[in-house]
């Protein structure tokens, strides 16, 4: 398995996930823009699997 190397030295496998849309809908001036609702148990599920695969970067930036 590929590896990283993280800012602190630490190193983890190179499987990652994006999270944000996990965190609910974004808003603006009140009114949900992107994602819309979200499902928490599907949520919640999706980042099970993941861990399961060899997930260990779990991104959750809402921006970039």
């Amino acid at each position: 398995m590929q590896m990283m190397m993280l800012w602190g030295g630490r190193s983890v496998p190179r499987i990652g996930i994006g999270t944000w849309a996990a965190g609910g809908p974004a808003r603006w001036r009140d009114t949900a823009t992107i994602y819309g609702e979200v499902d928490d148990i599907r949520s919640q599920a999706a980042l099970a699997m993941a861990y399961e695969i060899g997930a260990r970067v779990f991104d959750t930036a809402a921006a970039y």
